[in-house]
């Protein structure tokens, strides 16, 4: 059975306080029911999980989509050259002249 969200900290919730209920009076048959309850939860709750994944992906497109490009996205541009940087490295790696004494 598909669970909402909702759905899932409502059990836990009741699960919760049943244990704070009970806390003094619990022995190991009850809490391995705890256990056994809260484990079924998880297993609902994973199921869900696993269906909104996959409607996420069928939204999404992504069978869709080609490794080249990334996550269905145009492919990246590669930067430029750098012939401004170049030149300005250029420009600054000459030592400054100085004046000429006589």
């Amino acid at each position: 059975m598909v669970k909402t969200i909702e759905e899932f900290r409502d059990e836990l919730s009741a699960l919760r306080r049943e244990m704070f209920e009970n806390a003094e009076t619990a022995d190991l048959k009850l809490v391995a029911s705890w256990v056994d309850r809260l484990v079924m939860s998880l297993e609902g709750l994973t199921d869900s999980l696993e269906l909104m994944g996959e409607g996420v992906d069928a939204v999404s497109g992504a069978d869709e989509c080609c490794s080249c490009c990334g996550p269905c996205g145009p492919a990246p541009k590669k930067a430029a050259p750098a012939k401004k940087a170049a030149k300005k490295a250029a420009k600054k790696s000459k030592p400054a002249k100085g004046k000429k004494r006589r």
